[in-house]
């Protein structure tokens, strides 16, 4: 009898391990449907999609302050027409909710609230986001939701010279990283006064987007925490200057650097705080 007992144990432990296995393990193995993923600041961007009637597919800078379970989330979404803005950064407040696996959320505001002609026109967007655990991030994608016609969402008669335009793209995709997010591993950010570079960039990168963060807004949406933001094509200076009248000196400001190569498919990622 005792020996039917402990074969009959071992057979039922086994079934129990075999069933925790099936449903993801233990502890840091748990599947995303057991286990809350990263809350806290989150950081990240968007790129225009390639594959619709765009002419000029950008990138620009989004953070989300996120509970650690489930929750609402609150953040902001960057946005700056080049050739159409002399500088600043029109931003849209986010909104939305993080579930066990995923966060959901919307942005709504002007179309450009920043260059010399202010276009008023509202343009609202909803995004979804997938936690990925091998590349600890979240993915997904973001659309528009305007019509199909593109003169919806162009500003026109723009920039210096006033001949410009600027095309808001329909869709594309959306990225966040926990803050203390870093690839490669040794990339590297570094900074004299205003003047930022970094070092070992992948040969693919093509792209650069920085942003300057002010961390006390980042729990409010109705603050703008964005109060800079550049995207560069051309690297071969690698750096870039933060303008004087952007920031307040000795204050401390989020710093995020990110390289894209010229699909806009991010290749290097680092975010540090830092004084001007």
């Amino acid at each position: 009898m005792m020996q039917k007992t402990k074969l009959s144990l071992m057979i039922t432990t086994g079934l129990l391990a075999a069933a925790l296995t099936g449903c993801g393990g233990s502890g840091d193995d748990l599947g995303p449907a057991v286990q809350d993923q990263p809350g806290g600041h989150l950081f990240g961007y968007y790129a225009e999609s390639l594959d619709v009637n765009d002419p000029d597919p950008t990138v620009g800078g989004i953070y989300v302050d996120a509970p650690g379970g489930t929750g609402k989330i609150k953040g902001r979404m960057s946005f700056r027409y080049f050739d159409c803005q002399g500088g600043g950064v029109s931003s849209l407040p986010v909104s939305g909710s993080k579930f066990t696996s995923y966060i959901t959320g919307a942005a709504e505001g002007d179309l450009d609230s920043d260059s010399s002609n202010y276009d008023t026109r509202k343009i609202a967007l909803s995004f979804k986001v997938d936690y990925k655990r091998s590349d600890n991030r979240y993915d997904g994608d973001y659309t528009v939701n305007a019509n199909d016609k593109n003169d919806e969402r162009t500003i026109n008669d723009c920039g210096i010279t006033g001949d410009q335009t600027f095309t808001l793209a329909r869709k594309g995709s959306l990225t966040l990283y926990p803050e203390n997010t870093v690839f490669p591993t040794n990339f590297d950010i570094k900074q004299l006064n205003r003047i930022i570079s970094w070092s070992n960039a992948p040969t693919s990168a093509r792209k650069v987007l920085v942003n300057v963060i002010n961390e006390a807004a980042i729990g409010d949406s109705n603050s703008n925490g964005i109060i800079y933001q550049q995207v560069a094509n051309d690297l071969r200076l690698l750096a870039t200057a933060i303008p004087a009248n952007m920031v307040e000196s000795g204050k401390e400001y989020i710093l995020v650097v990110q390289l894209f190569d010229e699909n806009n498919k991010p290749v290097a990622f680092k975010r540090i705080k830092t004084t001007f």
